[in-house]
């Protein structure tokens, strides 16, 4: 019915939101080349509905996101300079709303994830430096969101994850201490969400990544010390 009728911003906007899902499904699946398709059709149709309502707030952010999904996906297939493109075209979306509704925790978040998704490929990229400063600033706004809303289990996931990513830099370049304190950081707010929301596995997986990155990091510590 969407396709029948293009006019029509609601249908469109739901066979958007549907791309979107397959898409996710299609990834979560690692069928890569599949999901892409399915991401970028999302992106067709989020791009002329923002084009059409520019001062739309939430037409605008449902651009980023597709932005961000397309880009996940080309990271995952390693092609970072595509994926980082797309991700920085998605950040500047939330950038500007941000700065239009500095109140609004939602727009916030966008950017806060937004610098860590840069950050992140720019890291698998071996641009430590800049990863480093990307990754700190998206770090800056989940430590604000998650002091503001304690009892918030996402925004104190949001923090864990941000402790990761930036100790994971560090790593990367050659400060094993900064990286060990900061993983180890990252696992207290991990522990601390988990149980707000018990049962969820994907946050147990989270606290399995913490420590094995805390246990990698202490051998080599110790094997640099003999």
């Amino acid at each position: 019915m969407a396709a029948a009728d293009p006019s029509n911003a609601g249908w469109q906007r739901d066979l958007a939101v549907s791309l979107g899902r397959i898409g996710q499904v299609l990834r979560e699946q690692g069928k890569l080349d599949e999901a892409l398709v399915s991401y970028r059709a999302e992106f067709v149709i989020a791009e002329r509905l923002a084009a059409a309502d520019p001062s739309n707030a939430d037409r605008q952010r449902d651009l980023a996101v597709s932005h961000e999904r397309i880009g996940h996906v080309l990271r995952d297939q390693d092609k970072l300079d595509e994926a980082l493109a797309i991700l920085r075209a998605g950040f500047v979306i939330a950038e500007r709303l941000a700065a239009a509704d500095p109140t609004n925790s939602v727009r916030q978040h966008d950017l806060g994830a937004s610098h860590i998704m840069v950050g992140d490929v720019l890291r698998k990229q071996g641009k430590l430096d800049e990863a480093l400063a990307s990754l700190r600033a998206g770090f800056v706004i989940a430590e604000r969101l998650a002091a503001a809303d304690p009892n918030n289990a996402g925004w104190q996931r949001d923090l864990a994850v941000s402790h990761g990513r930036v100790s994971l830099t560090y790593r990367d370049l050659g400060k094993p201490a900064e990286a060990l304190a900061g993983f180890r950081k990252g696992r207290q707010r991990m522990v601390a969400a988990a149980a707000m929301t018990p049962g969820v596995a994907q946050w147990q997986q989270d606290l399995a990544w913490f420590d094995e990155e805390i246990a990698a990091l202490e051998r080599q510590m110790q094997t640099a010390q003999q």
